[in-house]
C-alpha cells in the first residue's frame, strides 16, 4: 500500500483548456479564508450583469455546478452566485466580520427555478450521454430507444434538449413539444439562404 498516494484530482478546465475557472476558485477560497469582500460583474438568469459586492462565506459544489454563498450588498441578504456567471472577480481591501447567520441553522440550498415534468425518447445513439445524465431512471425499448421522464428547469429546458440535437423527441407534454415544433421552424427558416 502506498501512503499519500496522490488519490484524488479536481480539475476545473473544459476541454477547452480553460484555466480561469480555477483561477476564479483560488481567489474565492483565498477571499472566504481571509475574510474579505469581493467584487465581481453577475450574469443572472434574468439578462445582463450587474455588479456586486458579496462577503464570501463559503463554496459549494451542488449537483454539478459550483456555486459561492455569501452576503450580497446589492440585495442585503444572503445569495448563491453560480461560479460560471461570475466575470471580473476583484478581491477588495476591506475585510468584514463574520455574521452570526453565516453558519445558518438549515443548510443553504440553491433556489429552484419552476420546473415543468418531461417525457424524452432518445436514439441509441445518445445512450452514451443519456446514461450519463439521467442514470437509473431511463427505460429501454426493444429497439434500443431511451425514455426518460424528468422535471426540467423552464428557462433552460430549450437549450438542454436542443443540445441533444436529432438524437431526441419530445413526447410530452404536448404543449412544450408545439412550443419545440415552432421554434424549430423559426430556427429552419434563418437557414433557407
Amino acid at each position: 500500500r502506498v501512503q499519500g498516494a496522490n488519490w484524488i484530482e479536481v480539475d476545473f478546465s473544459d476541454w477547452h483548456k480553460n484555466t480561469a475557472g480555477a483561477e476564479l476558485f483560488d481567489e474565492l477560497k483565498r477571499a472566504v479564508f481571509s475574510c474579505r469582500r469581493v467584487s465581481f460583474s453577475y450574469f443572472a438568469g434574468e439578462g445582463g450583469g450587474t455588479v456586486r459586492t458579496v462577503e464570501p462565506v463559503k463554496l459549494i459544489f451542488k449537483s454539478k455546478d459550483w456555486y459561492l454563498y455569501g452576503f450580497c450588498l446589492l440585495r442585503n441578504d444572503y445569495r448563491f452566485f453560480k461560479l460560471t456567471r461570475i466575470k471580473d472577480l476583484t478581491l477588495l481591501p476591506e475585510t468584514f466580520l463574520r455574521r452570526k447567520a453565516d453558519v445558518p441553522e438549515l443548510k443553504p440550498t440553491i433556489q429552484q427555478e419552476r420546473l415543468i415534468s418531461v417525457r424524452l425518447k432518445f436514439s441509441p445513439a445518445a445512450a452514451f450521454r443519456v446514461y450519463d445524465e439521467f442514470t437509473d431512471t431511463v427505460e429501454k425499448d426493444a429497439q434500443g430507444s431511451l425514455y426518460v421522464t424528468v422535471d426540467m428547469p423552464e428557462r433552460t429546458l430549450y437549450s438542454y434538449i436542443l443540445s441533444y440535437g436529432d438524437t431526441v423527441e419530445i413526447l410530452e407534454p404536448d404543449e412544450l413539444r408545439r412550443s419545440m415544433k415552432e421554434k424549430l421552424t423559426r430556427m429552419a427558416e434563418k437557414y433557407k439562404t
